[in-house]
């Protein structure tokens, strides 16, 4: 980020910075601020190239950037099938650094006239590793009245492996929520890194995570309730909605990313407080 922004910087007003870059800049949270300062500098095209390029294992796109204030907020996705064949995703003025999406007409409609898990829940990281291996309170081998630590192996779709133990961390069941206090609370637990997937399910028994993203509900549900909304988070035509927005930019699920994620109308019918 620092380097594109220093490029820009020499830049002289009207003048063009192209560069081959790694494609995580459109999406992930820790990007925000240079998608910020792009969309302040001038006009934005991305030309999406995927993993065709240096490995498979890196999505890359050409940044073009044009200094001039005139255009700011202007930005174009493109994507390269090959050099004969490039697809205009969307040319649009007013973006302001968001995050950066492959919308098309379908995903448009999933979207259309429904609410957003962040109208539903408030969103949290699971406590690092460093903060269980500097606690005197945890053990590396199981004890009476100790609960493990999970992590994502722990986590599928619609349930959660309680038996084994992949950090071999264990902490007392009475401590768990010195470490986050939403672990005292059954919650949706969200993989963090899923190969770019939703794996969703409720953690009802209340143990420490090391790893995931945690959704607190914002108005009291019950453990059902909670079950749907995880259960709705999993399907497939979730799954394709995300493929589509994100590609293979990355195998991470993001705070924002689940923050916009829709929840079908029909489902809103288990929520029966106003939020």
């Amino acid at each position: 980020g620092l380097f594109i922004e220093k490029g820009i910087k020499l830049l002289k007003e009207g003048g063009r910075l192209v560069f081959i870059v790694p494609c995580t800049f459109m999406i992930l949270d820790e990007f925000s601020k240079l998608r910020s300062f792009l969309a302040k500098t001038g006009e934005v095209k991305i030309y999406y190239l995927g993993e065709k390029v240096f490995d498979k294992n890196v999505t890359v796109c050409i940044l073009v950037v044009t200094k001039d204030r005139r255009l700011k907020g202007r930005l174009g996705l493109y994507e390269v099938k090959d050099l004969k064949d490039i697809v205009t995703w969307y040319e649009k003025e007013g973006w302001a650094g968001e995050i950066i999406r492959f919308e098309n007409e379908e995903t448009r409609k999933f979207e259309e006239n429904k609410p957003l898990l962040q109208d539903l829940f408030e969103f949290h990281f699971a406590a690092r590793s460093i903060e269980y291996y500097r606690s005197p309170e945890v053990s590396r081998e199981p004890k009476p009245g100790y609960v493990c630590v999970l992590k994502g192996d722990n986590l599928h779709q619609n349930w959660i492996d309680y038996e084994n133990c992949y950090t071999n961390l264990w902490v007392p069941k009475s401590s768990v929520g010195k470490f986050r206090w939403f672990y005292t609370i059954p919650h949706i637990v969200v993989g963090h890194t899923k190969g770019g997937r939703i794996v969703a399910a409720v953690d009802e028994r209340c143990y420490p995570w090391r790893e995931e993203i945690h959704l607190i509900p914002k108005v009291p549900l019950s453990i059902d309730e909670m079950r749907r909304i995880a259960e709705y988070l999993n399907l497939d035509e979730v799954q394709k909605y995300v493929k589509i927005l994100y590609k293979e930019i990355t195998p991470h699920i993001t705070i924002t990313q689940l923050r916009i994620l829709p929840i079908l109308g029909e489902y809103m019918k288990y929520i029966k407080r106003e939020v």
